[in-house]
């Protein structure tokens, strides 16, 4: 069932259920408890419905713009390539002694919240340690960005990290 159809149907078992409560609190109906039950249990059973639905939308929202971003990647490397005439790998070189610090982090990263995802709070420790080194590499890199930049620059970086931040919620 599409959102806006679930929506709908509980806005329209809602004001049902008030009807039959209005007119059972004001002694002009019959109003039999099962039958509100009933709707109470299908209205709570929609709105699950329709968090899901939109969850699942959203998700398959994100998985496309996942995969827009790494066409586009693919394709600005290909044009850098093509225009610079410089030589790329389409695969990351596997010896750890040509990777960044910072994607050594991420992978300790990914490695440690693998390992400790058990949820106790040991774990939640790790994982948090893990990932402030990972983003502590991400900040130093930003600070050292910055230090010559130009004000366009500046901006341009400010309204970058604002946007990513504000997408965190």
């Amino acid at each position: 069932m599409h959102i806006k159809n679930i929506h709908c149907a509980i806005e329209h078992l809602s004001e049902y259920g008030k009807c039959m409560a209005e007119a059972g609190v004001s002694g002009k109906g019959n109003v039999n408890i099962g039958d509100m039950g009933q709707i109470v249990d299908m209205i709570k059973d929609l709105a699950e419905a329709e968090y899901y639905a939109r969850l699942s939308k959203r998700l398959e929202k994100d998985e496309e713009i996942g995969e827009q971003e790494k066409r586009m990647a693919e394709l600005m490397r290909d044009i850098d390539r093509a225009s610079h005439q410089r030589l790329y790998f389409s695969e990351p070189m596997k010896t750890d002694d040509t990777a960044s610090k910072y994607d050594r982090a991420l992978k300790e990263h990914w490695k440690v919240a693998k390992e400790h995802a058990a949820g106790t709070p040991e774990d939640k420790q790790a994982t948090m340690r893990s990932a402030e080194a990972v983003l502590n590499i991400m900040f130093d890199d930003i600070d050292k960005m910055v230090e010559d930049a130009s004000p366009e620059l500046r901006n341009m970086i400010k309204a970058k990290g604002t946007s990513r931040i504000a997408r965190i919620s």
